[in-house]
């Protein structure tokens, strides 16, 4: 016995340095030696962690890249590493996806019945790709997606791997003004130190190069992540000079290290929630007159208004609803409730945002009505008691 647990040692010594010279030898070594995998995790965890290795009972699994192959701009999607340009945020690759950076390959989950499928607003070989609420959640990132097939079924997509840690935006697409949530999750990567509370920049593709147009003004002080931990921020779209970012390609980039690349986009609708009590002239200073109203009509002529580009917009409005942690249902419901959804194709839903009115919470809708002659080129706005379902005020409060 004395023998083999010296032999032991000595293979696991072995491995943490095939790790550090080669990570592909290490790899190979563990796979075949679920023994010495299990006792250099009790003995070397914390070290073969930072050393960018990832330890189970029965493999041990590359979870970090060295250093010098992210100088390069090695791009791994699978890892949320920083790219060397422009990200798509959903494009094929073989038989896997890529939404928001991260890879799903084919798996057998079946679609839950019932109300609960929402649109992301991401395409995928020309195809929307959809979560379901049903399955858990809302996770940061999703764990399973959905792709509609062209005979109306759909296909399942399960994340290939969880990286040790990662960064996320809640969705993809955002408009202009709207709040963009992100955040930095520690799934299994041991001992991480900030470099601030706000390690973070926010940076612009511009002809093909990143260019940092905001960073956060915060003290240098190391603040942990602890494993499990996960830590959000958010970016009101203002840039260093005060002005607001114009549509186009960004990415929040961590650490200088960890990137999730999101859009902002005339034809994305907007979901929010405000800490504010809005009376008859404060709803109409902030509803009668949207700047995401005048995008849609941009981007949505009316000639491409119908049933099913309204109701593909709501989904995504659930889908942004839901990630903030918000009513999706009650949204849904709200929409509905309005005249412009029961009897208006000339006009699409571009903003809801659960706040207050008066003295109850509520929901104001906002639809878009176009631009072109003939067709209202004001924004059509509703309050909806988030109480009673009932419409509060619609068009302009008095």
């Amino acid at each position: 016995m004395k023998v083999r647990a010296i032999i032991v040692v000595l293979l696991a010594i072995s491995l943490l340095a095939a790790g550090i010279v080669g990570q592909k030898s290490a790899y190979s070594t563990a796979k075949h030696n679920p023994l010495l995998s299990q006792f250099a995790h009790l003995i070397y965890g914390r070290t073969a962690v930072a050393a960018g290795l990832q330890l189970d009972s029965d493999l041990i699994r590359l979870n970090q890249y060295p250093a010098a192959a992210q100088a390069v701009g090695d791009v791994r999607p699978t890892l949320n590493l920083l790219p060397a340009s422009g990200s798509t945020l959903a494009r094929a690759a073989g038989s896997t996806v890529t939404y928001l950076n991260f890879t799903y390959a084919p798996s057998n989950t079946t679609l839950p019945a019932g109300d609960g499928l929402y649109s992301t607003g991401q395409m995928w070989n020309g195809k929307t790709i959809y979560v379901s609420s049903k399955l858990s959640g809302p996770d940061k990132v999703p764990r399973t997606i959905f792709i509609k097939n062209d005979d109306g079924s759909y296909s399942s997509y399960a994340l290939t791997d969880v990286p040790a840690v990662y960064v996320y935006t809640l969705y993809g697409t955002f408009n202009t003004d709207e709040t963009v949530a992100f955040g930095m999750v520690n799934d299994h990567g041991g001992d991480v130190e900030l470099n601030n509370p706000s390690p973070w920049v926010i940076q612009e593709n511009v002809n093909g190069t990143w260019k940092t147009v905001y960073a956060p003004v915060a003290i240098q002080v190391i603040t942990p992540l602890d494993q499990g931990q996960t830590t959000e921020w958010s970016w009101d779209q203002k840039l260093d000079n005060g002005t607001a970012a114009d549509f186009g390609e960004y990415r929040a980039l961590v650490q200088d290290k960890y990137v999730a690349p999101f859009t902002i986009s005339k034809g994305s609708p907007l979901v929010d929630s405000r800490f504010t009590t809005y009376d008859n002239a404060t709803a109409n200073e902030a509803f009668g007159n949207t700047p995401q109203a005048k995008a849609f009509s941009d981007v949505y002529s009316a000639s491409l208004y119908s049933n099913e580009l309204r109701d593909e917009l709501m989904s995504q409005m659930q889908f942004k609803a839901w990630m903030r942690g918000l009513d999706a249902g009650a949204l849904k419901s709200a929409i509905v409730s309005t005249k412009e959804y029961a009897s208006n194709d000339t006009a699409l839903p571009c903003l809801a945002v659960h706040s207050r009115y008066n003295n109850q919470p509520a929901w104001f809708i906002v639809f878009s009505g176009g631009a072109e002659t003939g067709i209202t080129s004001y924004p059509l706005f509703y309050v909806v008691s988030d109480n009673t379902g009932k419409q509060l005020c619609t068009y302009r409060c008095r």
